[in-house]
């Protein structure tokens, strides 16, 4: 499970650079405490979360990017497809950032998603005995 919750967390901080770049692109800018918020959700905690897996501290690990990862849910599913203010989807007016925009926030959906339920699965993994193991 280690591996995949590398590549779900490596995939979501690559999808978190290319959705950066179409708010640049598109001309959507964060204020500073949202930016600071999306470091810390976003990149910062998804990263230290793999270190702590890393140092053989996978509980810890885990649940650090399960938490983080909802808030990256938290973070992005409201803001782009629910509230219909500047970062939602549509208020993207057409052109050639509109596309990207639409695809890298679903793909910040999906991530979050799969790295919070990744995370809870192994923080139950590693909470709950296996039922082939019995009380000696």
């Amino acid at each position: 499970m280690r591996t995949v919750i590398f590549a779900v967390v490596t995939i979501h901080l690559a999808t978190v650079a290319a959705h950066t770049s179409t708010h640049i692109g598109a001309d959507v800018w964060l204020p500073p405490l949202a930016i600071a918020s999306v470091a810390v959700v976003m990149i910062i905690s998804p990263l230290a979360g793999l270190w702590l897996i890393a140092s053989q501290r996978h509980l810890t690990g885990a649940v650090v990017i399960t938490l983080c990862m909802g808030g990256a849910l938290l973070l992005a599913v409201p803001n782009h497809f629910i509230w219909h203010g500047p970062y939602h989807v549509d208020a993207i007016s057409s052109g050639m950032w509109r596309t990207p925009f639409r695809s890298t926030a679903w793909a910040i959906a999906m991530t979050g998603a799969a790295g919070f339920l990744i995370g809870a699965r192994d923080i139950w993994v590693s909470l709950v005995p296996s039922s082939g193991q019995g009380a000696t």
